[in-house]
């Protein structure tokens, strides 16, 4: 009917007398058959069809947010790069120089949650940190996500159109027990930043020998 082809009358004609008689097919198996559960299909294929109509409309939501119009330029970003370091070992240099290749606002973060290892960090980050800010950030209740995320909020009202990527450093050991066992906090944080409006996330990986 929106397309109106060729003969479109007799098309529609012929579908419409199929669902008719589909539908009366339907419903007298339903009620013949109730006792035996077919009264079920008169829920169900409503139900289906809910969902089907739901997910197009999904789609066409989505193809119309994502439409490029006359009103959409080009916006140059400013981006500030934080580099999660938890210590200083030779898992992170790796992040440390990834970081420092992008170029700009490099910043390290360390969430204080130990103010012994905080102290450790900032004795040995002049020799490892490669020139790098040190940011400390505290954190009474010993939360890495909290503190960081309002960090990250801080950091975007800096400068207008400002993006934050996140470097997650990341050990992988050879043998996947290993992986159950490290990079939790990672995940967690990953997955708390996923849906934060301008923050991008990625990890630099640093690949272990084969340790027992």
């Amino acid at each position: 009917i929106r397309l109106k082809e060729p003969r479109w009358q007799l098309h529609a004609a012929i579908s419409g007398v199929g669902a008719v008689v589909t539908a009366i097919v339907t419903i007298v198996q339903a009620v013949t058959k109730a006792h035996e559960g077919a009264w079920i299909v008169l829920l169900l294929i409503p139900t289906l069809v809910f969902v089907f109509l739901r997910i197009n409309k999904h789609y066409v939501d989505l193809g119309n947010a994502l439409r490029l119009t006359e009103d959409d330029t080009f916006v140059v970003q400013h981006n500030t790069t934080l580099v999660l370091t938890p210590s200083l070992h030779r898992g992170i240099l790796p992040a440390l120089e990834f970081a420092k290749g992008l170029g700009g606002d490099v910043r390290a973060v360390h969430v204080d949650t130990d103010a012994l290892d905080a102290r450790l960090l900032e004795e040995r980050w002049e020799r490892w940190g490669g020139g790098l800010p040190l940011v400390i950030l505290e954190s009474p209740f010993r939360s890495l996500t909290a503190p960081l995320m309002d960090y990250i909020k801080e950091v975007r009202g800096e400068t207008k159109n400002n993006s934050v990527i996140v470097v997650l450093p990341e050990y992988v050991s050879p043998k996947w027990w290993h992986r159950l066992l490290h990079n939790q906090s990672g995940l967690a944080l990953k997955f708390a930043l996923m849906y934060q409006p301008g923050v991008i996330t990625t990890n630099v990986r640093f690949h272990l020998p084969d340790i027992s």
